[in-house]
């Protein structure tokens, strides 16, 4: 089953993908492969990780006013 609402953490997800990204491609010796990894990368693992419940619960209250 696939969820209906996923909340993406960002801040973990693209520190991780900038991280690994711009180290593969510093690595590799080519540095626009390696942002385009990092952006890739960061928004991938960011859905990956998702957001804590209680992060989830506040952003839903908020969002219902």
């Amino acid at each position: 089953m696939t969820k209906t609402r996923i909340s993406p953490n960002w801040k973990l997800g693209m520190a991780s993908g900038v991280a690994i990204g711009l180290g593969f491609g510093t690595t590799v010796g080519d540095l626009l492969l390696g942002l385009a990894m990092a952006g890739g990368l960061g928004t991938a693992l960011s859905y990956a990780f998702g957001a804590k419940d209680a992060d989830r619960a506040a952003t839903e209250r908020a969002e219902a006013g």
